[in-house]
């Protein structure tokens, strides 16, 4: 669904690469924008976004040394690590929503920012999708200057919106939106706003304490740190963990394919040589489709191996990769066979 349109007569596109992602930055000139609510005009806007490598994103276009890497710490992945950062950022999400609601009418929350501490309560906080938190029923929003810890303003508006973002390191932060704000100031200035936006506020510390050090093991202790997961967070977790279990068992596919192939070609040399002393004077075709056999065998069996090991989780993806050293067994076989004719010949 569309929330919000933006158009522009020219746009200025610039990728900036890194290792594991890419972020892409959109200068757009004359810039219209509508939603639902409201349209505006402004005569520079930025747009900025992360995306991950293109290719480099499948474990067939890695180096042995990036699947070792991989393997060693699964969250240099990069579509491993976005799925975990969305499940830590809902896990984030769920735990603020837990606390407002849990929190009693005088014991307002506390967001910290770098230009601006805000201190809200509200009666009623619903979870939305995209991590986002509804507020509601007498929402008061008082803001404070983080050098004076004076206070500078007081919102009231008719509901509020909180979402939980990522930052460039990845890191939970907190954009609210207060819509028809009724605001006041200490002098006793007032106004009213129809949209306050505040925005990189860090969680509140209580939300820190739950979280573990890094990503992965916070994720990976849902259970012991919120009580009851919504759906949304719970199929995201599953999801995450057959992720993980896929991606370790396409690097052993991927690792043993590359290695049986390489030894395999050596086996597929003597047997060819073999062959062809052996049939040097038979049809020319008959001694390539004879020669092709084996290729096919150990292709056959290289691919039907990691399929198996692909499609499967990691416990039971030893059978794929059997199936791979089963097909250079049936070529080491066939070399012996063949090279003890030639001997006794």
């Amino acid at each position: 669904m569309i929330q919000r349109l933006f158009t522009a007569k020219t746009a200025t596109v610039r990728f900036d690469s890194k290792k594991n992602s890419n972020d892409v930055t959109i200068l757009a000139q004359d810039v219209s924008t509508f939603d639902e609510l409201r349209q505006g005009s402004s005569r520079e806007l930025p747009f900025s976004a992360r995306m991950g490598s293109l290719l480099t994103d499948n474990i067939k276009f890695k180096e042995i040394d990036e699947l070792h890497q991989i393997r060693a710490n699964i969250m240099v992945f990069y579509p491993v690590r976005r799925m975990a950062v969305e499940t830590y950022m809902q896990l984030c999400a769920e735990l603020l929503a837990a606390q407002i609601k849990q929190s009693a009418a005088d014991t307002p929350i506390t967001l910290a920012g770098p230009s601006r501490i805000l201190k809200f309560r509200a009666q009623n906080c619903n979870i939305m999708k995209d991590r986002q938190l509804e507020l509601t029923g007498d929402v008061v929003i008082d803001e404070y200057s983080p050098k004076t810890n004076a206070k500078t303003y007081t919102y009231r508006p008719d509901h509020a919106v909180i979402q939980v973002l990522a930052d460039d390191d990845e890191n939970a932060k907190i954009e609210m939106i207060a819509f028809e704000a009724r605001w006041s100031r200490p002098d006793g200035t007032t106004g009213l706003a129809q949209q306050s936006v505040f925005q990189s506020l860090d969680l509140p510390r209580s939300v820190k304490k739950s979280l573990k050090p890094d990503v992965l093991s916070t994720v990976s202790d849902m259970p012991a740190i919120l009580a009851s997961p919504s759906d949304a967070l719970t199929d995201l977790a599953k999801n995450l963990a057959r992720k993980i279990s896929k991606t370790y068992a396409g690097i052993n596919a991927e690792i043993n394919s590359r290695l049986v192939f390489g030894i395999g070609c050596i086996g597929l040399i003597l047997i060819g040589s073999g062959l062809g002393i052996m049939l040097k004077g038979g049809h020319l075709l008959t001694a390539f489709g004879t020669s092709a056999i084996p290729a096919a065998i150990l292709i056959i069996c290289i691919m039907m191996g990691k399929n198996i090991s692909n499609n499967r989780v990691a416990a039971s993806g030893m059978s794929g990769i059997a199936l791979m050293w089963a097909g250079l067994a049936i070529l080491v076989v066939l070399t012996f066979l063949i090279y003890r004719k030639l001997l006794k010949n």
